[in-house]
């Protein structure tokens, strides 16, 4: 297949890792999303829609970075936002946004990378991983935790969302779905907690809700009821109480009491309801005894994995308090 045809479509795609052996040059890169009507050839797309896979340049001549020429060419930086692509039949260039992730997502340069090889060829990997696509929250608190999950597309329910290192279906929120990228350009700080806050126990170990679940939305007038669990705790995680894990994870219900203010997306929202059968928690972050933020993304297994789309839930209310549940 010719992917010059497709160039177009990886504007505003990912460049995810550059591979040097010797003369050969692999680049992994996914396209943005399109229409699959727009695809012409027999090529899968992703589950998402996308043009994922590998560039090859075999028996390279030359690599040129900003009019520099260099023998040896690898990713400067986390990751890569294309800006644009072109690929001639001994000639690829390709103009690179290059991003770090940690401790907070950040532009940092561009480049122009210029590569002549004997031959160029297109190997499709619809189900290929951006390390940084399903990854811990772009927060400092998060910055010692650097991990991705390998999404299963194909999911029929959130107990085989993810793929572990060996390929095998894993639970959402289980420590086998967390897996550490194998190149970080990027070197994460000492960790950083969130602050403790003594009226909800649960505070102190507010990193331990990312990728759990949203069970349950509750209003009644002015109160809300929030039915979370937790990602499965980690054995060098120490949870002072016992008694708030059950099954290796916390569960329970988030209480506010006479809610004050209530946004959802920085839009001030008259009530809170479920937007989807699942919400994946990024996070929970409490910023007092009675104000907090949690960011959910929306999800349905029906007929296999969908995501809905993600919130920024901010509330605020006279008392927020932790009721555990079995």
């Amino acid at each position: 297949m010719n992917i010059h045809k497709y160039e177009a479509y990886f504007h505003d795609g990912t460049l995810v890792e550059i591979d040097q052996k010797e003369n050969n040059v692999v680049l992994s890169m996914i396209s943005s999303e399109m229409y699959p009507d727009e695809m012409k050839d027999p090529m899968l797309l992703s589950y998402d829609n996308k043009i994922k896979g590998k560039l090859h340049l075999d028996k390279v001549k030359r690599i040129t970075m900003d009019g520099e020429t260099i023998s040896l060419i690898n990713m400067l930086y986390d990751s890569g936002e294309i800006f644009d692509l072109e690929i001639k039949e001994n000639k690829v260039t390709i103009d690179v946004i290059w991003e770090t992730y940690r401790p907070l997502m950040k532009v940092e340069e561009d480049s122009r990378i210029e590569i002549i090889a004997e031959a160029i060829y297109w190997e499709n990997i619809p189900n290929m991983v951006d390390p940084f696509w399903f990854k811990e929250p772009s927060l400092p608190e998060f910055a010692s935790r650097p991990h991705f999950h390998h999404l299963n597309p194909e999911a029929k329910d959130k107990n085989e969302k993810y793929f572990d290192r060996n390929g095998n279906k894993v639970a959402q929120g289980s420590i086998a779905s967390c897996l550490i990228p194998s190149k970080l350009n990027t070197i994460p700080p000492k960790e950083v907690t969130f602050g403790f806050i003594p009226e909800i126990p649960i505070s102190e170990y507010a990193l331990e809700f990312h990728d759990g679940e949203l069970l349950e939305i509750e209003q009644i007038h002015d109160n809300i009821a929030m039915t979370i669990t937790s990602a499965e705790i980690k054995p060098e995680i120490i949870i002072k109480d016992a008694s708030l894990v059950k099954n290796g994870r916390m569960k329970g219900k988030l209480h506010f009491e006479t809610v004050l203010f209530l946004t959802k997306n920085r839009m001030a929202v008259p009530e809170l309801k479920m937007e989807a059968e699942f919400g994946d928690i990024d996070y929970i972050k409490f910023i007092s005894s009675n104000r907090l933020k949690i960011s959910i993304c929306w999800e349905s297994y029906f007929p296999s994995y969908r995501s809905m789309g993600c919130d920024l839930i901010e509330i605020e209310a006279n008392k927020i308090y932790w009721e555990p549940l079995n």
